[in-house]
């Protein structure tokens, strides 16, 4: 009884004991009062003794650096005297820690397209507007070297996560890159989208990877004249990108590269010479044909994003195998050359590209398909900035009252794919697939700010085969795509 009766007493003290230690934890924040206001009609307490001693606390100079056996990452404090500073502006929305050693940056890129064709009679197709990129990106920069990006797109009512890495920078010359990025082979395919002369990629730029997962090693050397880039990868199709590896083949992409005119680029200009070759073997399924992930067969696509090649799969309703469906079966090699060359407003891009897939069909046999593509560019800034291949910076932005109407550039380009011939009829249809196709585009820019921009262009394609309807059999070729691209751009 006697324990009994002391079971409420002992709970009735441990509900107290816990109410005073969690109104200990809380009331700086519970209390409305400043921690030195009292309560009307409250005397201060007095005490005669002396306060505790407190330890000396020894201060560290905000760049030093820490010992060697140092566990934890030095990060701002934030508080008066040692704030994070802030900053918004073409480039984006910045945090920076006090000691410069750490930013994180929120940038975005919007861009609403419309596509309208003409002169047009086969192959009628629906003019529209879409959005085309709409990329929120997260990027970074830590101590010891390491930064990051996480960039998903948005664009064209799909969720698709573009870039996702990590890199780490030990010197100018060697630095790493570990995740989902572009494989350094195409130059046009590795210009900073928001920079683009035109609104879709010239045709080189289908035989070239756009996004892989991988890891690699590059850097420059010689005070920037020569650079590097050596990369192992899953191995991802032409034009296409690649989450996941469909077999357990790696793909190895490598370039170097040299910037001549480096020392002396303010008085020359800025010339960019390269070469670059991805090579690995592949193996496909009719289900998987390892030409696209996870189970479509590559397509190379018209300026107006429309199938021009793709090799023979299935018909829909028909179970694929390897009678019915191409697949991947054996190497697949690309090689490249490249130039960039920028004086003052002017600026010339030149590709060449070479890419070899080994594929089969049952029935068939193997063969190994060549295609080949190059084109040229030309740009010219009329007034208000200078060309560049990763940022046009507009000296005056639009301001119409001050006189200031941004920049305007024009640009013209010229290119040509050529598909193998050993393609047709076995491995493509030369109904469905064209054998070649030469394109002619013509366009103009007209930058309000770094961040704003509106683009225009005629772009004209023949092709080479691909005849279908009775006119195009009775000409021999499928009809050119005549196509106005339009473009406005929000990049922060």
């Amino acid at each position: 009884m006697k324990i009994a009766a002391s079971i409420p007493w002992s709970l009735i003290v441990l509900a107290g004991l816990v109410h005073t230690a969690r109104a200990d934890e809380s009331s700086p924040q519970q209390n409305p009062l400043p921690p030195t206001t009292l309560s009307p009609g409250v005397a201060p307490a007095t005490t005669d003794a002396p306060p505790p001693p407190v330890a000396p606390v020894e201060s560290t100079p905000p760049n030093a650096p820490l010992p060697l056996g140092a566990r934890s990452t030095p990060t701002a404090t934030g508080g008066p005297g040692d704030p994070a500073s802030t900053a918004a502006g073409p480039g984006g929305f910045a945090i920076t820690s006090h000691d410069k050693k750490s930013e994180i940056r929120f940038r975005a890129l919007v861009q609403a397209d419309g596509r309208f064709w003409f002169d047009e009679t086969q192959r009628v197709s629906t003019d529209t507007f879409l959005i085309r990129r709409a990329q929120p990106s997260l990027e970074g920069r830590l101590p010891y070297g390491i930064s990051f990006l996480v960039n998903p797109d948005f664009g064209g009512g799909t969720t698709v996560l573009q870039d996702a890495f990590l890199g780490l920078q030990l010197a100018e010359g060697l630095k790493f890159r570990f995740g989902k990025y572009r494989p350094t082979f195409g130059l046009e395919r590795l210009q900073p989208t928001s920079n683009l002369s035109f609104v879709e990629f010239g045709l080189p730029t289908l035989l070239t990877p756009n996004r892989d997962v991988g890891a690699m090693v590059y850097g420059d050397l010689f005070d920037r004249v020569f650079g590097y880039a050596a990369g192992l990868y899953n191995g991802t199709p032409d034009n296409g990108s690649t989450d996941l590896d469909s077999d357990r083949e790696k793909e190895f992409v490598g370039r170097a590269y040299f910037r001549p005119f480096e020392p002396v680029k303010d008085k020359i200009g800025r010339l960019f010479l390269g070469g670059a070759t991805t090579f690995g073997r592949v193996y496909g399924t009719p289900t998987n044909p390892a030409f696209a992930t996870p189970t479509s067969t590559p397509a190379y696509k018209t300026p107006g994003q429309l199938t021009d090649f793709s090799y023979i799969a299935a018909a829909t309703g028909v179970t694929p195998d390897y009678s019915n469906t191409v697949v991947a079966n054996g190497p697949h090699n690309r090689y490249g050359a490249y130039l960039y060359y920028a004086l003052g407003p002017f600026s010339l891009l030149g590709e060449y590209y070479v890419s070899n897939q080994e594929v089969g069909r049952a029935g068939k046999g193997n063969a190994v398909i060549s295609n080949a593509a190059y084109q040229a560019q030309a740009t010219i800034v009329l007034f208000g900035a200078d060309a560049s291949y990763d940022f046009v910076h507009v000296e005056t932005p639009f301001e119409p009252a001050a006189g200031h109407f941004g920049a305007v550039e024009l640009a013209a380009r010229a290119g040509h794919l050529a598909v193998d011939e050993a393609a047709f009829p076995n491995f493509a249809s030369p109904t469905a697939s064209v054998r070649g196709a030469t394109e002619e585009t013509f366009g103009i820019n007209w930058y309000l700010s770094d961040n704003a921009k509106f683009v225009v262009n005629w772009d004209h394609t023949e092709f080479q085969g691909g005849a279908k309807t009775a006119p195009e059999l009775a000409a021999g070729h499928r009809e050119a795509e005549n196509i106005i691209l339009a473009r406005a751009q929000v990049v922060y």
